[in-house]
C-alpha cells in the first residue's frame, strides 16, 4: 500500500505483491510396476521404464537400485540429469535361474519431494518343453552275431511343439542321437 500525505490529505494505493513458488523436480514413471508373466528359466525378456521430469526443474537421479535377483537394471549412469518436459529410458530385464516365481522393486532415488520412487517387478520361470513325434516308435534288430551290423532304419521325427518358449527362444536345446 502506498501513502501520500499533502497538504493534510492522506490517500492509499493498492499494491499486489506477486510470490512464484520455487522450482521443484518430480519423477513420474510409466509404470508402477511390471509383471514379466511366464518366462523359460534362462532367457531373459527386457522391458524399458520410462521416467519423465514433470516438474519445474532439473530432475537429478542420484541412485538406482533394484531387489530380488532374478532382475536387472540397465542402460543408464548416475548421476543422471532430466531436463523440465524431458524423459530418460532404462532397461529392466528378468532373468529366471530357477522355476518359480521371483519378486523385486527397483528404487529410484532423487531430489524429487516424492523420492525413492518405486517399481515392483514380478515374474515366473517356467520350465521349456519340447515335444517331438518319433515314428516308429521301437525298433527290431532281430538275431544278431556279436561284430555284425544290423540293416539301416529310418527313423522320422515329426510334429515338433514347443510349451513355454517359441523354438528361436528354446535355445538350450540338445540333439540326442
Amino acid at each position: 500500500m502506498v501513502v501520500n500525505n499533502a497538504a493534510g490529505t492522506a490517500t492509499s494505493t493498492a499494491a499486489t505483491l506477486m510470490v512464484s513458488a520455487a522450482p521443484v523436480a518430480n519423477i513420474q514413471v510409466s509404470s508402477s510396476s511390471f509383471n514379466f508373466g511366464n518366462d523359460v528359466v534362462g532367457s531373459n525378456p527386457s522391458q524399458a521404464l520410462i521416467m519423465t521430469n514433470t516438474g519445474t526443474a532439473t530432475l537429478s537421479i542420484t541412485q538406482v537400485t533394484e531387489t530380488g535377483s532374478a532382475f536387472t537394471v540397465t542402460g543408464f549412469s548416475l548421476s543422471l540429469n532430466v531436463s523440465v518436459g524431458q524423459q530418460t529410458t532404462i532397461m529392466v530385464a528378468f532373468q529366471p535361474t530357477a522355476v518359480g516365481t521371483a519378486s523385486g522393486n527397483i528404487s529410484i532415488v532423487s531430489n524429487a519431494p516424492t523420492s525413492p520412487a518405486s517399481v515392483g517387478l514380478r515374474g515366473t520361470g517356467i520350465a521349456a518343453i519340447l515335444t517331438l513325434g518319433i515314428s516308429p516308435t521301437s525298433l527290431s534288430y532281430g538275431n544278431l552275431t556279436r561284430g555284425t551290423s544290423s540293416a539301416t532304419q529310418n527313423v522320422t521325427i515329426s510334429a515338433v511343439s514347443f510349451q513355454g518358449c517359441s523354438p528361436r527362444k528354446c535355445s538350450r536345446v540338445s540333439t540326442v542321437r
